[in-house]
């Protein structure tokens, strides 16, 4: 079958000047294309079917192949050298064969895949022979460049969406000549740049293949379509959410400020959401963090998890406002002397408000100081002595340290103290057990007011020569004599009698109060770093009941310090709240689990949406016995998409295990846990549809058939009903096992 095209020339064009422009760094620089000129040329070189050694031949032959004819779990060319040592008259029939052109191609493919698949039964240990369409097309491009090409299947599917805006073929052999046939398409437009082709020629050195049919050129240009983006073109045909993720021009990484990545399940999304996180906090591209293994990925990650840098929370039916940003919550009431035993009520902080509070700490750029304040601050009053000016104020201050009394209970705080009488319990708890170095301290000079900020730095000390207040821990004031009222942002609350508590104001709070009072603080580069909050499944969450009033409040021109600022007094604590411009949001949904159409519209105004599809080209080069998995998952998702929609595809990730045990067992467990029962829910146990999606319909030998169709007796009822079904359907357990059953999907 022959395949016409109409190919996009304007798209085409930006390309090859793009290519043009890239030409140096692209052929000659460290690209190093041209090698495939090489390739070419060393084969024509060394080929000879008559060679009386013939496996030293081919090895000769394919010895500059390198990463045409090997990859990561594809390995043709050491298995098709292991048969011609083993085999090499029966292999040299073989290629004999495959280099005859009075053979239909798509024969002589098949037919070297199926005796290399024989021979790989009777010498090799591997399950595949790794002899498919795209190592036996590199065979006949090598021997025929001026007429075939490299079919190489994640290539092409990109070079046809872009360039004819069509999809591929499902049979595999069929996609070959696809491919062949849009090749020879664009090169008919190749050949009308005279520019493009001297600059093609005068890169080639005698040692490279002249290509005076211009086929490798051609090939090349399609491989540089896949690997490149016309950014012109990608802004202006889409949709801002999409550019979301692409690089900007800029050398300083801009990512929005919120994101929501959305697609079928199994495609990576919170695997994308990691790798997403980590360049907002380094203040990175996504494609410079892609280059990193994953593993380096979600060790940083981690990382800047355990900092505080990054929270990750997931949305339920369940889950409220009071769990996101603040609620009431029943607690047992305390006094000084210990619990009283009677039930309160407190305002409770959601996991969303808590991290925003902690958002506005520095950290110090190298090379200048810290402020010392820690990545999870808490803020405390402290009582020195009591309110005004007094001698244990002045001596704090001028010495750097806060101290407490209680002293008649002696130097060692324990369990067996009775502390009826005098009180004390719950400050002596915080002073020693629940004060951190890196909180912040407030002194407390008047019911409103305080006269000093500082960081806790030291542990809690016993410090016998001062006559009282003997209790102490060291602290580095970072503002002094000051006059600040502090209830506005302390809820609405003065400060009470008991001598340490923790305030309800922030991190970010006590910042903005010492930028104003002490502005010298930051003259250094002191920098307040991104954090991420990552919300997994957040369509599954009532959006208007969890965000309540702040859903305004995420967008960008309304956050804290921007044109439009806006603040929101939350309804339990009174505060006036703002979310921080360095906090991210990046959501995550699955679209087979609610449509995308049904998001609230709220939310889709306020967040780029970022689709997660299916990639098959993290599967290329993964055989199972023969069995393409890459096309295997693209032929089944084109099924869906027509039965139902592409938002009910299956992703990549189930299939990823058999990158590391591409066995038929592992295959089986894929396809009965994961994929069937996908399928099953779906389309509603529609057991006619599955089996169109697997391929049953289309095998003749039921024993390779997923779901069996089987007619209902006509003596199974007692009388003939109109209900009664014309087919029964049941799941073949046994033909997840053979490999056979698989070879009608893809």
């Amino acid at each position: 079958m022959a395949y016409s095209f109409r190919i996009d020339k304007a798209t085409l064009k930006e390309y090859i000047e793009l290519y043009k422009a890239s030409f140096q760094e692209h052929r000659l620089g460290p690209d190093n294309e041209i090698y495939k000129w090489k390739v070419v040329k060393h084969f024509q070189d060394n080929w000879n079917i008559e060679a009386p050694d013939f496996s030293d031949m081919l090895k000769r032959s394919l010895a500059k192949t390198d990463n045409l004819l090997a990859s990561q779990n594809f390995y043709p060319r050491a298995m098709i050298e292991a048969f011609a040592e083993a085999e090499p008259e029966e292999v040299r029939a073989l290629f004999r064969m495959l280099f005859d052109e009075n053979i239909n191609v798509v024969e002589r493919v098949k037919q070297f895949e199926s005796t290399s698949n024989a021979l790989v039964e009777k010498y090799a240990r591997e399950k595949s022979s790794y002899q498919n369409p795209n190592s036996i097309s590199t065979y006949l491009w090598l021997r025929y460049p001026e007429k075939y090409y490299i079919y190489k299947y994640s290539v092409i599917k990109n070079n046809a969406l872009l360039l004819a805006g069509t999809s591929m073929p499902s049979d595999k052999y069929e996609r070959m000549v696809f491919s062949f046939d849009l090749y020879d398409a664009v090169r008919d437009e190749v050949a009308k740049d005279a520019e493009l082709i001297a600059m093609s020629q005068n890169s080639l050195s005698p040692d490279c293949y002249a290509d005076n049919n211009l086929k490798l050129l051609t090939m090349d240009i399609g491989y540089f379509i896949d690997q490149n983006e016309l950014t012109d073109s990608v802004s202006s045909s889409q949709s801002p959410s999409d550019n979301a993720l692409l690089p900007q021009p800029n050398a300083k990484a801009i990512h929005s400020k919120n994101i929501i990545l959305f697609g079928p399940p199994g495609t990576g999304k919170t695997y994308t959401a990691i790798q997403m996180a980590v360049a907002i906090i380094e203040e990175k591209l996504l494609e410079e963090i892609k280059r990193d293994s994953y593993s380096a990925v979600h060790k940083r990650f981690q990382q800047h998890r355990k900092d505080g840098l990054v929270a990750f929370t997931t949305f339920h039916q369940s889950f409220g406002y009071e769990d996101f940003i603040e609620g009431i919550r029943p607690k047992l009431a305390q006094d000084e002397g210990g619990s009283s035993g009677e039930i309160e009520y407190e305002i409770r902080d959601g996991v969303f408000k808590t991290f925003c509070d902690k958002a506005g700490t520095p950290v110090a750029s190298k090379n200048n100081v810290d402020l010392g304040i820690g990545s999870s601050p808490n803020v405390w009053k402290v009582s020195l002595e009591r309110t005004g000016d007094n001698p244990t104020r002045t001596e704090c201050l001028d010495k750097g340290h806060i101290r407490i009394g209680w002293d008649e209970y002696g130097e060692m705080i324990h369990e067996d103290i009775d502390y009826s009488k005098d009180g004390g319990k719950n400050v002596l708890n915080a002073f020693y057990n629940t004060m951190q170095i890196g909180d912040i301290v407030m002194s407390c000079y008047s019911y409103r007011t305080i006269d000093a900020i500082g960081v806790v730095v030291g542990e809690p000390e016993w410090v016998d020569e001062y006559p009282r207040y003997k209790r102490l821990r060291k602290v580095k004031w970072l503002a002094k004599g000051i006059n600040e009222d502090i209830v506005e942002l302390n809820g609405g609350k003065t400060m009470t009698l008991s001598t340490v508590y923790k305030l309800a104001l922030t991190a970010s709070d006590v910042i903005e109060i010492l930028r104003k009072v002490n502005p010298d603080l930051f003259s250094a580069s002191l920098k307040i770093p991104n954090r991420v909050f990552i919300i997994d499944e957040i369509n599954r969450g009532n959006i208007s009941k969890v965000f309540g009033e702040l859903i305004t409040l995420i967008e960008e021109n309304k956050r804290v310090g921007a044109t439009e600022e806006l603040r929101a007094t939350l309804p339990y604590s009174g505060k006036n709240f703002g979310i921080p411009s360095n906090v991210y949001l990046i959501g995550t949904m699955n679209t087979a689990d609610r449509s995308i159409a049904l998001l609230d519209i709220a939310l889709r105004r306020r967040f780029r949406f970022v689709e997660v599809l299916p990639n098959s080209e993290l599967l290329e080069g993964v055989l199972v016995e023969g069995i393409d998995i890459a096309a295997l998952m693209d032929s089944i998702n084109s099924r869906i998409a027509a039965l139902y929609d592409r938002d009910h595809t299956i992703g990549h990730s189930f299939y990823l295990p058999l990158k590391n045990e591409p066995t038929i067992e592992k295959l089986a467990n894929v396809f009965e846990q994961d994929i069937l029962p996908l399928l099953q829910e779906y389309f509603f146990d529609d057991y006619e549809k599955i089996r169109m999606v697997l391929g049953d319909d289309n095998k003749e030998d039921e024993i390779n058939q997923f779901i069996v169709k089987n007619r209902v007796p006509e003596d199974l009822f007692a009388a003939q009903h109109p209900e009664v079904p014309e087919f029964a359907y049941e799941v073949n357990r046994k033909a997840f096992r053979r490999i056979e059953a698989y070879a009608n999907i893809g």
